[in-house]
């Protein structure tokens, strides 16, 4: 029973040695670690940064592409708008036997 009390005894201070002795480098592998994940942590908020800017830029360029859009679909609208009432009096003018011609090259 003494033997086996002191191959124990033998037994823990080996493992409490070899403990100690790789403690500090697993310290310092765990603080490496640590470092590079607070760099990568950093990276990603500064993408996540730069991630939400392009989104309100492009949500902005949608909304200046609609409203640009919306102002050439009227200005399209009171174009066919005209041409109709171009259309319109130049009917007018022919059932009076006008000279179109002449009006045209006077207006120019």
């Amino acid at each position: 029973m003494k033997n086996l009390f002191h191959i124990l005894i033998v037994f823990g201070f080996s493992i409490l040695i070899s403990c100690e002795s790789t403690n500090p480098q697993l310290l310092e592998l765990i603080q490496e670690m640590k470092i590079q994940n607070n760099e990568l942590l950093n990276e990603v908020k500064t993408l996540q940064i730069k991630s939400d800017l392009l989104i309100a830029e492009l949500r902005l360029s949608a909304a200046k592409q609609e409203e640009i859009l919306k102002k050439v679909n009227d200005l399209q609208s009171q174009l066919s708008s005209l041409l109709t009432q171009i259309a319109t009096l130049n009917k007018q003018l022919e059932n009076q036997n006008a000279d179109v011609q002449l009006i045209k090259n006077k207006l120019s």
